[in-house]
């Protein structure tokens, strides 16, 4: 499954929604998201969408929400949904 990074503004408030899978070749999508937070004072991503996360996908999410801390904006992650490998490839 592709992956997509939908993110809505609401005042000072971002809603990201991720679908697909977050992994090694999709996790620098966060580094993306940061450029766009001029005024953000809060990050909400809903993860009911994700299908398979991988520990680099874990560890870029981890790290933006670090960098969110470190800039001042918090960061609130939901909705994690019980996550299964893939088949084999």
């Amino acid at each position: 499954m592709d992956f997509q990074m939908m993110m809505r503004r609401y005042g000072p408030t971002v809603h990201l929604t991720p679908t697909g899978e977050l992994d090694v070749e999709t996790s620098a999508v966060f580094d993306e998201v940061q450029a766009c937070l001029e005024g953000v004072e809060v990050v909400a991503c809903d993860l009911r969408h994700l299908t398979f996360m991988d520990v680099c996908g874990l560890h870029g999410l981890t790290a933006f929400a670090r960098c969110l801390d470190a800039d001042g904006i918090a960061f609130f992650a939901y909705n994690w949904p019980p996550l299964v490998a893939p088949a084999a490839r």
